[in-house]
């Protein structure tokens, strides 16, 4: 199976990123400014990118200040079921007193594939994009361009 993982650290206490990562307004600030749903176990989300484009998730497991869990359900990006589902997961921890480690990780592919390839860009621009809300204020979320480019940005590598 393959798998998209990124590890960053950010300057900031672990409880402020876990909180900007885990409701509809943080996830804006970072993510997509067009998300719905419901960001609590058990709940589902749209992340939407513009206009018909949109990935929708589960939220499926959460431990306060620890850890997230989304079960990728379907993604307008892919028409291909056998893409489904994948998960993502995020853990948090301290960094050395000097903020959070966000460990991430996508995993339940079967192969690389042009969604897994497209994931892996969009995952690369949304966590950049939390690091600079965290620690500047002003996040970039994805919209229809970024979330459709085939293009890695070069700030971090999939591996």
């Amino acid at each position: 199976m393959e798998k998209i993982t990124f590890d960053i650290e950010i300057a900031m206490p672990l409880s402020s990123v876990y909180e900007i990562m885990t409701t509809l307004g943080g996830l804006r600030s970072w993510y997509s400014r067009d998300i719905t749903g419901d960001p609590k176990k058990g709940g589902e989300l749209k992340l939407g990118f513009g206009p018909d484009q949109a990935t929708h998730v589960a939220v499926t497991d959460y431990r306060k200040n620890k850890m997230l869990t989304w079960t990728v359900l379907r993604s307008t990006f892919s028409k291909n079921e056998s893409e489904f589902p994948t998960v993502v997961r995020i853990d948090l921890s301290e960094s050395g007193g000097r903020g959070t480690l966000v460990k991430f990780s996508q995993s339940g592919w079967s192969e690389i594939t042009e969604f897994y390839r497209i994931s892996g860009y969009q995952w690369e621009r949304a966590l950049q994009s939390l690091k600079l809300v965290c620690e500047t204020g002003r996040g970039e979320p994805l919209t229809h361009s970024v979330a459709t480019s085939r293009k890695a940005t070069g700030w971090f590598p999939v591996s």
